[in-house]
């Protein structure tokens, strides 16, 4: 009778602790659908407010920017090369406090969904977040400091001696420079110089290291080749200046042709001011050397023998003298 009653039951037993289980886990998995429906209402919300905030400090950034005037001081720098807009600066730091709101809107809301994966690639967006606002101030405080210094060495190197006279050598007139152009060629050197250094900074920032590797390698070419260009200049100077203490000395008509013999010492300073030039950009000397020897031999036969055939009338003239 025992045993009758023992078989009856076991099916009760089974199908009542089937029906627990079963509960059990409908309530566990409406428990964790509730959670995580309010976990991802959460993260909308917080995705909601960042992408609002975002908009306002756009629109405020811009206005404030706009209102600074910095756009009208943007326009003389590259910066209106790169864009046909007329409000770049302001757009661009409206756009970069516009999007620094919306990643750490994302950042929040991914830290509210405890999502792993998406914890770690927003931790390692947000952790170059400095470099890029480090980098748009570097640009900003470079661009801004090369063209205060474009606008201030022109007046700083314009010397008389040196403005007022470059343009009346060949060189000069080669160039048609007037009173104004080493000035000007200063201070755009200076300015662009400033702007790269300061791109050079901002992409060794960003770890760009092509682009910075190449700037870096410009940069420290320019000194350099500014170098060249200030020995050109001085060259083209110091050969006027041997033209005209020629042309004023008298005694020297007797033996040559002054205008012969002030244009083949002209041409001598500018030929070792180019020489000189070229070896300090970096021209391989031999080079140097097959080109020197090629011109000057031959200018110095010709004005050997200038100098000879019109020295034969002095000559005989003192010999008849004597």
């Amino acid at each position: 009778m025992l045993a009758i009653q023992a078989v009856t039951e076991r099916p009760l037993l089974l199908q009542a602790n089937v029906a627990n289980r079963i509960a059990k886990y409908l309530s566990t998995l409406i428990a964790d659908g509730v959670s995580a429906v309010g976990t991802i209402l959460i993260a909308a919300v917080i995705l909601a407010i960042g992408y609002g905030v975002g908009e306002y400090l756009d629109s405020a950034v811009y206005d404030w920017t706009l209102e600074r005037g910095l756009d009208d001081r943007a326009e003389e720098t590259p910066v209106s090369a790169v864009t046909a807009e007329s409000d770049p600066v302001a757009s661009a730091a409206g756009l970069l406090a516009r999007y620094l709101v919306y990643l750490v809107a994302v950042l929040a809301a991914v830290r509210t969904l405890n999502i792993s994966e998406l914890r770690t690639l927003a931790a390692t967006l947000f952790g170059y977040v400095p470099n890029i606002v480090a980098a748009a101030v570097f640009l900003v405080v470079g661009f801004g400091l090369g063209r205060l210094l474009g606008t201030l060495v022109p007046g700083l190197v314009s010397s008389p001696g040196i403005t007022e006279n470059f343009p009346e050598t060949h060189l000069g007139q080669l160039l048609d420079a007037d009173s104004g152009t080493v000035g000007r060629v200063a201070g755009l050197v200076v300015e662009y110089y400033v702007y790269a250094a300061a791109v050079y900074v901002a992409a060794a920032t960003l770890t760009i290291a092509p682009v910075a590797a190449l700037l870096r390698d410009g940069l420290t070419y320019a000194p350099t080749l500014v170098g060249a260009l200030v020995v050109l200049v001085l060259g083209a100077l110091v050969a006027d200046h041997v033209a005209d203490v020629i042309t004023s000395v008298d005694a020297a008509e007797e033996w040559v042709s002054k205008p012969l013999l002030s244009g083949t010492l002209q041409a001598l300073v500018y030929l070792f001011t180019a020489v000189i030039a070229l070896n300090l950009a970096g021209v391989d000397s031999l080079l140097l050397a097959v080109l020197l020897l090629a011109v000057v031999f031959p200018v110095g036969i010709g004005f050997a023998l200038a100098v000879g055939l019109g020295g034969q009338d002095f000559v005989a003239g003192r010999l008849s003298s004597d």
